[in-house]
């Protein structure tokens, strides 16, 4: 029995060594690809980088325009040209998976190719309505109204939000509960306001309708 146990023992390790083998031409590639995407990933990268600052002042624009701030102090030169980068790389490490042929990473392989652009796209989203948003505040800041800054900036929030949903469903995931969630703010926020409006012209016109009562008990 023991030497049955040996036997498999030998015979699995034999055919683990013998796979091994005949994957390393498939390693060796895999791995030369994944250095050349690397490679042409942060070459790409930093000429596009180059470009948009030297060539084409980016965040000089953005900076002229007030929409500096759309990115929280982030370059968006650098932003987009980081995005580039990861993009070939993705790219690179798809074909290097496909290059291996192993069985036991298909799976991977499937959720990286339906979800790679899916993923891209969903940040181009959050760039394009973060831009926007900030367009949007700095003319609410132009106009001359009370609470320019706090409404400003609360619309802002409110242009995010809704950009990071929209983005989060171009991906595919449900977003039922941030839908419900904002409808819920926005009532929320209506009813309050409402209150608040109601509460202030009650208190304004306190004295008026206290003269208006006393005439109508004269009557």
């Amino acid at each position: 029995m023991a030497q049955s146990l040996f036997q498999v023992l030998q015979e699995t390790t034999q055919g683990l060594f013998l796979s091994f083998i005949d994957l390393m031409p498939n390693l060796a590639n895999a791995f030369i690809v994944l250095v050349v995407g690397y490679i042409l990933g942060k070459a790409i990268s930093k000429l596009i980088e180059i470009v948009l600052k030297n060539f084409f002042n980016l965040d000089l624009w953005l900076k002229r325009k007030k929409l500096q701030d759309a990115f929280f102090g982030f370059s968006l030169a650098s932003i987009l040209s980081g995005v580039v980068k990861w993009y070939v790389y993705f790219a690179f490490i798809i074909q290097a998976i496909t290059m291996l042929n192993v069985q036991m990473f298909s799976g991977l392989l499937d959720i990286l190719v339906i979800y790679t652009p899916k993923l891209f796209a969903f940040i181009f989203i959050i760039i394009f309505g973060a831009l926007i948003s900030e367009w949007v505040k700095q003319q609410t800041l132009r106009a001359k109204i009370p609470y320019r800054r706090a409404l400003a900036s609360f619309i802002k929030g409110i242009g995010l939000y809704i950009f990071f949903v929209a983005a989060l469903q171009n991906v595919g995931i449900d977003t039922t509960i941030f839908v419900r969630t904002f409808e819920i703010f926005m009532i929320g926020l209506v009813l309050t306001f409402s209150l608040t409006l109601g509460i202030s012209f009650g208190l304004a016109m306190k004295d008026d309708a206290k003269k208006w009562l006393k005439k109508m008990r004269k009557a």
